[in-house]
């Protein structure tokens, strides 16, 4: 490159981390020629490494959800992926700026903070922490019960939105978890008719939404009943019967 009338020289296009070698002589003119060469050398800074920016979270779901963001330097090539609530946290490695996190509880904010890897040696900063949350395994509502008999009675909820799928437990006045009559899976209609019942009892019953396998929303309120007074009745011929008192 030949300049005139100045003592220096931008050089442009170079590549990253890497040395360069540089000469430079003087032209004296046609009588004198040219000086010997001077010569310095040089080494290039590599690119800058910056911290991850523009968090997104898509494909939330109560476990799951994918998280992704840009990297504005431009010359990364892994992250490691530190994510969590609470005291709880993992950290992943991946070679995409993308992440698919999984086997999360539902209802919960989790943070999420990005290191990303220039090179061998080079890392840049942790990024600003972004949040966001599973959905939520919302509970049933309304529960009742209703035409009830001396050994069953129906008892019916309103769902919410898409849901589909319930359990419901139910067992003498006051059963604890554990020590229920029985636990019944329910899908399609938010209805189910317990039958087997003693009559003149009070029975206890709750309800759940089961939002996807192994996700459930909480219990339901208690609700309560009573099944009727009922007269055993025998199939047989000849057979007496005598109330007492009389008049009954």
């Amino acid at each position: 490159i030949t300049i005139t009338n100045a003592s220096n020289y931008q050089l442009t296009d170079l590549l990253p981390l890497t040395e360069y070698v540089c000469q430079v002589r003087r032209n004296c003119g046609e009588e004198y020629g040219y000086s010997i060469w001077g010569e310095v050398t040089f080494t290039t800074e590599d690119l800058p490494c910056i911290a991850p920016t523009d968090f997104t979270a898509t494909n939330i779901t109560y476990t799951s959800a994918t998280v992704s963001w840009t990297d504005p330097s431009g010359n990364q090539t892994a992250w490691f992926v530190e994510y969590g609530y609470g005291a709880n946290f993992d950290t992943i490695t991946v070679t995409s700026p993308t992440v698919n996190l999984s086997n999360l509880y539902d209802g919960t904010t989790y943070s999420v903070k990005v290191q990303g890897q220039c090179s061998a040696t080079i890392y840049s900063d942790w990024s600003e922490v972004f949040t966001f949350s599973t959905a939520t395994c919302t509970g049933v509502s309304n529960v009742t019960t209703g035409a009830v008999t001396t050994n069953s009675a129906v008892i019916t909820w309103t769902a919410g939105n898409n849901q589909t799928k319930w359990e419901i437990a139910y067992g003498m006045e006051g059963f604890t978890e554990g020590n229920e009559i029985s636990s019944e899976i329910v899908e399609g209609t938010p209805s189910f008719t317990i039958t087997g019942l003693e009559s003149d009892m009070k029975y206890d019953v709750y309800v759940r939404n089961i939002c996807q396998e192994g996700v459930t929303s909480a219990w339901s309120n208690k609700v309560q009943f009573r099944t009727t007074v009922g007269i055993n009745t025998a199939l047989a011929d000849n057979v007496r019967v005598q109330i007492y008192p009389n008049p009954a």
